[in-house]
């Protein structure tokens, strides 16, 4: 069993920080990749750490653009304010709650899938995340 330069197994390292990922927020999550690009050797626990980060990040980026809906719609109201009328889509908030928590749990699915491979170094290939390590990280 390969271990880190830290002792723990290589696995279980990455295990680690896709758990980190999920709980930990971006801080603790950069400090252990940054760690594990600049210390670590091992090619694997490597791109695991990549992956993790961009994992993370494509989770962000569909919260971000999930919470940018209700701001446009109230850009558009505040559009027809001016012009005397109103807009207003009643049903909006729970379709946006609704896929926020659909979101939320597919993270966790992802994030736990992910952690339980790497206990046995093995990898769920993501088309867009694996092909964007190929061509950086190699």
């Amino acid at each position: 069993m390969e271990k880190s330069k830290l002792g723990l197994p290589v696995g279980l390292f990455g295990a680690l920080i896709f758990a980190m990922a999920y709980f930990g927020g971006y801080t603790v999550l950069f400090l252990l990749v940054g760690y594990v690009l600049i210390r670590e050797e091992d090619a694997w626990l490597r791109r695991t750490a990549v992956k993790a980060v961009l994992v993370s990040v494509a989770f962000s980026v569909i919260n971000l653009l999930l919470g940018l809906v209700p701001d446009m719609i109230g850009i558009v109201d505040d559009l027809f304010n001016v012009f005397g009328s109103y807009f207003s889509i009643p049903f909006i908030s729970n379709v946006l709650n609704l896929l926020g928590s659909i979101i939320s749990f597919v993270k966790m699915l992802v994030f736990v899938a992910l952690g339980v491979l790497c206990l046995s170094k093995k990898q769920v290939k993501i088309p867009v995340i694996d092909d964007f390590l190929e061509k950086n990280v190699g």
